[in-house]
């Protein structure tokens, strides 16, 4: 009976040791699931595994109601069962989705209150009063801001991941404000917004996957939040994704996503091209793209898709000269450019975006530097026996990041107070 006693107990320990976390990533063309693992003890996580699937005859996500999502309930399921098992026993499991497309956005909403007694300690109804008047403003201007954008109404916009950017107490960086001192306060806050048809596609998803709760995570904003912790608190930067079919280029500054904006051009676009020249199916052009950026191509074969590629690399470089002029209206452009995205794999990237002749009429606080954001530099999470190339891993590294400082970890008060007054505000 004693040894029963402790088995139960050595069982019972290890089955509340671990957390486990499934990660769906939606990208334009494919659909990356990754099973998560955290170790409660030893306060780490690693990826068990990463498995992807390309869906380019699906929609993901409809661009109108009432769609038929069966084919992609099937994908998503079939995705999950081929995910490795975890030696440990999968007790504490949760869902997490990184939602990005085109019709998804976030804002950066900030503001400075002024407090008539600020010796006396901060208390958790300033934090409402502040974060409510705060929230209230953004959800007013975002819901104008997505109709201008989708054509949809005001009442078709839901807001979803918001986040605490900023807590300054004069001019202070704090990461909670009850009981704190001070006569400034700064906060900002993060908000990333969908159409609210999103929403039923979504649960239609953790439904299939038993799931009755899940979490979503705007996926641009976890990787920013990632390189951010990585490098500076109060990081100036451009990051830019290249995508399948879009390219989004995220502005940076004082440690603060301030605007995102995006252009029509992705890796598929290099696929097309490709496929045209040669006369080939796409699945055989995407494998000489790949070929090409890893590398493995002879040096004839690399010197024609260079010349090849280049119209297309020019296209690319005038769609992100656009952004930037239009970011330059308002602010000096950060020098630090951050690339990732499988689109940017293709080694003339780099070479492109250092040319000159682009950035003579932009204004940047210095010269111009390119960064390529890696799973070494991003991210502390280990990746075991993974096989999808790094490119590819950064919106995975992302989301993990974000969901153990946000999702696994207990929240500070004024954190709960957002949770609360988002949930008010949207009700």
């Amino acid at each position: 009976m004693f040894f029963k006693h402790r088995l139960q107990k050595v069982k019972n320990y290890f089955e509340k040791r671990y957390e486990h976390f499934y990660i769906l990533d939606f990208g334009r063309f494919s659909i990356k699931a990754a099973l998560m693992e955290r170790d409660r003890k030893e306060m780490d996580a690693r990826i068990v595994d990463i498995v992807e699937v390309s869906y380019p005859a699906l929609t993901i996500f409809p661009e109108k109601k009432d769609c038929d999502l069966s084919e992609v309930h099937n994908v998503i399921k079939d995705l999950f069962s081929s995910l490795k098992k975890t030696k440990n026993r999968i007790r504490d499991k949760k869902l997490v989705i990184g939602l990005s497309s085109e019709l998804i956005n976030g804002l950066n909403y900030a503001q400075i209150f002024t407090r008539e007694n600020p010796n006396t300690p901060i208390d958790i109804g300033d934090i409402k009063n502040m974060i409510h008047k705060l929230e209230l403003r953004a959800y007013e201007e975002i819901r104008k801001r997505f109709m201008e954008e989708s054509g949809y109404a005001e009442t078709d916009v839901i807001l979803i991941n918001p986040t605490i950017q900023k807590l300054q107490i004069d001019g202070k960086n704090v990461s909670d404000l009850i009981s704190k001192e001070g006569k400034e306060i700064l906060v900002s806050i993060f908000n990333a917004y969908a159409p609210s048809f999103y929403k039923d596609a979504i649960e239609g998803i953790a439904k299939n996957l038993k799931f009755n709760t899940y979490d979503l995570i705007y996926t641009p904003y976890a990787v920013f939040s990632a390189l951010k912790k990585q490098k500076d608190a109060d990081m100036h930067g451009l990051l830019v994704d290249i995508g399948g079919g879009t390219t989004r280029v995220t502005l940076a500054r004082r440690g603060r996503i301030e605007d995102i904006k995006y252009f029509s051009f992705g890796g598929n676009s290099f696929t097309g091209r490709i496929a045209n020249h040669f006369n080939v199916p796409e699945s055989e052009a995407e494998n000489i793209k790949i070929k090409y950026c890893d590398r493995k191509l002879s040096s004839d074969a690399t010197k024609s898709l260079d010349d090849l590629l280049q119209k297309e690399l020019n296209i690319f470089l005038s769609g992100f000269e656009m952004v930037l002029r239009d970011f330059s209206h308002t602010t000096i452009l950060p020098s630090d450019i951050y690339l990732y995205g499988g689109g940017g794999t293709v080694g003339l990237m780099d070479a492109i975006i250092k040319k000159k002749s682009w950035k003579k009429d932009l204004i940047f606080s210095d010269s111009p530097k390119l960064h390529r954001i890696n799973l070494d530099t991003l991210s502390s999470i280990k990746f075991f026996d993974i096989k999808i190339s790094d490119p590819r891993l950064i919106s995975i590294a992302g989301i993990s990041d974000y969901i153990l400082d946000n999702i696994a970890k207990s929240q500070t008060v004024t954190e709960k107070t957002l949770t609360r007054i988002f949930n008010l505000v949207t009700s």
